[in-house]
């Protein structure tokens, strides 16, 4: 039988013995940054704070990206961040600017079309002539509605003008109505065309001449046609 003595420690477990106490692992921690929601010149504070930090700090010999890297980003945030707020607050001054225009814009206009109601003594005609809308005369009893929002665009072609309205509610015809003279004299226009749709694309015009379109709703009996839209008016591709 073995009898040589066992040499205990101080720690309390035998030399011999591979069972000594298990080392505990600290559990790793992990940098937080809260950028989500940070202001722009928080953040930049933040970086000039983490910069002095991490200058000349032993524990973090070569950062990534370097410090003077990091320096760079932070001026260019930092100048680029003032320009900013200098545009925003020239934008800010200019929309002031721009709102007060645009009010004095709208006030003349409202008084420019007092001016052309009063000067026109209400006659749709010569009020077209102005490229001015009128308020739509209320439709008699079984007659169609009044054709709304015409609308004049040059085609594709020299000579073509293409016309838009809204659609009557239950009409698929339209009667497309010409002039080429004075608006205002009834003998001055002429029927052109009864597309069956509210739009249409009117060739063979002379180019560069003025003319005026006029479209109603087309009934099957003509004393039910509704009545025509505001005349609208184009110079001639």
């Amino acid at each position: 039988m073995d009898e040589t003595p066992v040499i205990r420690m101080d720690e309390g477990w035998f030399m011999n013995d591979n069972s000594g106490p298990q080392l505990r692992k600290n559990k790793m921690a992990q940098v937080i940054l809260n950028l989500n929601h940070i202001s722009d010149q928080d953040l930049i504070a933040d970086a000039k704070k983490y910069k002095t930090a991490l200058t000349g700090n032993a524990n973090f010999p070569n950062p990534n990206p370097t410090l003077a890297a990091y320096g760079t980003l932070i001026t260019t945030a930092e100048t680029d961040l003032a320009a900013f707020n200098v545009a925003q607050a020239a934008a800010q001054a200019a929309t002031i600017t721009k709102d007060a225009s645009i009010k004095a814009l709208h006030d003349g206009t409202v008084t420019l079309g007092a001016s052309v109601q009063s000067t026109s003594n209400g006659d749709p005609a010569i009020i077209a002539t102005a490229d001015m809308a009128v308020k739509a005369a209320a439709t008699p009893v079984g007659m169609l509605a009044q054709v709304q929002n015409l609308s004049l665009s040059a085609g594709d072609n020299p000579g073509e003008v293409d016309a838009h309205w809204n659609p009557v509610k239950g009409r698929k015809l339209y009667d497309v109505w010409l002039c080429t003279g004075d608006p205002a004299v009834e003998a001055n226009w002429k029927h052109l065309q009864t597309p069956g749709a509210s739009k249409v694309t009117l060739a063979g015009l002379p180019s560069g001449t003025r003319v005026w379109i006029r479209v109603r709703a087309n009934a099957s009996d003509v004393s039910n046609n509704g009545p025509f839209s505001q005349p609208a008016t184009i110079i001639v591709p």
